[in-house]
């Protein structure tokens, strides 16, 4: 089918989405959720919506990982799905954003992994719940999981684009440094990937995802710049190797001079005071002296910002790629609100504490 125009591109996937977004959660089955005394209860307000299942799979495995196992695998086929009603450039453009899944996956059996044979722990049980079935490349997920050595990881993902990334990793590395930087290097390789399938998309639908993109990179850049340098004590040029590429501050004056600066002088307000002015201010007005508090501020601001932009995409210009991308970032947080509230009433944590974490 020939798609010459924006509205023959998405007058049937715009349609098929504005009815699957007016179907979210309302806020008062929200409500009913986070005021539930039992977990058995919870999945009863929820037995006329997308998540009815739960309540069958829960009655089966009385486990809340079982629960998170299906939700995650619904978010890979919502994925599967908006593809499939596309044409061949931007399905594999869908394609390559279902690897947000396929990489916390991979982080996940990973984690399993370092467990079973850097720390010597039992990983059966956990192992149970992971998606082991193919999401985009071909991954031998459970030699990972069972691997002896990394050898035999890079080995299962040896047919995926993240068998060069992982090549400078070995056990003695991991052992001494952690994952965090294998992981950050893993999702590097999947927002590249995202950026490279970018480049099949019309002008315009390029210009909304890669402002997206930008956004994300900033932020994310921002956040772990301060994580890992105050964590870790990294060097500059390790720091510089966990960058995403892309925004205004990878390249800019203002990061150089900040990777300039001692590790007791560095601020938040060098990097955001010239490119994100609303989050200086936020910073500022919030009088958070803690550089984890600090860090906290801006992860809520990354949150509300993209919720912003991706509502402003859902009024604006219905046929073009931000009635998708709204549409997964829509699903996403409800998905994310439901797990938080299931584990919140699991927990028996109070309504008002639930509520906080949910919202």
């Amino acid at each position: 089918m020939s798609y010459r125009t924006p509205i023959s591109r998405y007058a049937f996937i715009n349609a098929k989405l504005q009815a699957r977004i007016g179907k979210l959660l309302p806020q008062q089955v929200i409500d009913s959720l986070i005021r539930s005394k039992s977990v058995e209860q919870l999945l009863h307000h929820l037995e006329h919506t997308v998540y009815a299942p739960l309540d069958e799979i829960y009655q089966e495995f009385g486990d809340v990982q079982a629960l998170e196992a299906f939700i995650f695998q619904r978010n890979i086929t919502i994925h599967r799905e908006v593809a499939s009603a596309l044409d061949p450039d931007y399905r594999k453009c869908i394609i390559a954003m279902n690897r947000k899944a396929e990489v916390e996956n991979l982080k996940s059996m990973i984690r399993l992994y370092f467990s079973n044979t850097i720390k010597g722990q039992n990983i059966d049980y956990r192992l149970a719940y992971l998606y082991q079935k193919q999401i985009v490349d071909e991954i031998d997920w459970l030699q990972i999981a069972n691997a002896s050595n990394f050898d035999q990881v890079k080995e299962a993902l040896s047919r995926s684009i993240y068998h060069e990334a992982v090549s400078g990793f070995d056990d003695d590395k991991l052992r001494e440094n952690g994952l965090f930087t294998l992981e950050i290097t893993l999702d590097k390789v999947r927002v590249k990937e995202l950026r490279n399938q970018l480049q099949r998309l019309s002008r315009g639908d390029r210009k909304i995802l890669r402002s997206i993109l930008d956004r994300d990179a900033d932020l994310k850049n921002i956040i772990n710049i301060f994580r890992y340098s105050s964590s870790y004590h990294l060097p500059n040029e390790t720091l510089e190797t966990l960058l995403f590429e892309g925004g205004t501050i990878y390249h800019s004056k203002e990061l150089r001079d900040f990777l300039l600066l001692e590790e007791a002088k560095r601020s938040p307000f060098v990097l955001l005071e010239d490119t994100y002015p609303a989050a200086a201010r936020r910073l500022k007005e919030m009088e958070i002296k803690d550089l984890p508090g600090q860090l906290v501020e801006l992860e809520n601001y990354l949150f509300a910002s993209r919720k912003e932009e991706f509502s402003s995409l859902l009024r604006r210009d219905p046929f073009s790629i931000g009635i998708i991308l709204s549409y997964f970032f829509l699903e996403e947080r409800q998905d994310n609100l439901v797990k938080t509230i299931i584990n919140g009433v699991h927990y028996q944590l109070s309504t008002s504490r639930i509520r906080e974490l949910a919202l």
